[in-house]
Order: structure tokens, then C-alpha cells, then sequence
């Protein structure tokens, strides 16, 4: 997972233009998959790396954003999610209640 991130933040920084970073992909990618794991505030994870907590904020921020991209759009899933409901119901035969 982390991998796919830093790849996908290397391109994004590409995309944009931008020449370098202070930080590298791979601690954005660490950070932001560790933030999204859950239990770490902006202020424990940047003190745990040594990135201030309003800096660790724009690492996490920026991958996220770069997830967000590369997601399913809304009415993609919702379709998918249909589609997934009406062969299950289909495969299932019948409908109806069992009579007895």
C-alpha cells in the first residue's frame, strides 16, 4: 500500500511541477498511511518523525488527496454495488418465502 502511495506521489509531484521537497515521498506516504490507520493525532505523528505538526498536516493532507484521485467516482461504486446486489439476489433463485 505504501509503495502504490509513494508511486502515486512521485507522479503528482511531476503533474504539478515541483522540483523537490523537503520531505520525501516516502515519509508523505508513511505519514498519510499511518494517519488514515487511525490513532495518531497531526501532533503525535509529526513529533514521532520530526516534522512539526502543521507541516505533518500538509504531508497527510496532499496524500490523501492523492488517494482521493485515484478512487472510484460516487456513481461508479453505487453501480458496481447494484450490480453486485442483483446477481446475488438472481443467484439465489426464487424470491418468495418458502411456503409452509
Amino acid at each position: 500500500m505504501v509503495n502504490r502511495l509513494v508511486d502515486a506521489l512521485v507522479r503528482h509531484r511531476r503533474r504539478i511541477g515541483t522540483r523537490w521537497r523537503l520531505h520525501t515521498p516516502l515519509q508523505r506516504g508513511i505519514l498519510t498511511c499511518a494517519w488514515l490507520e487511525g490513532g495518531h493525532t497531526y501532533r503525535s505523528l509529526g513529533a514521532g518523525n520530526g516534522v512539526p505538526k502543521s507541516i505533518c498536516r500538509t504531508l497527510v493532507q496532499e496524500g490523501i488527496k492523492v488517494l482521493a484521485r485515484r478512487a472510484l467516482p460516487l456513481t461508479e461504486v453505487i453501480r458496481l454495488a447494484a450490480d453486485a446486489v442483483g446477481s446475488t439476489s438472481s443467484s439465489t433463485g426464487s424470491t418468495s418465502p418458502p411456503s409452509g
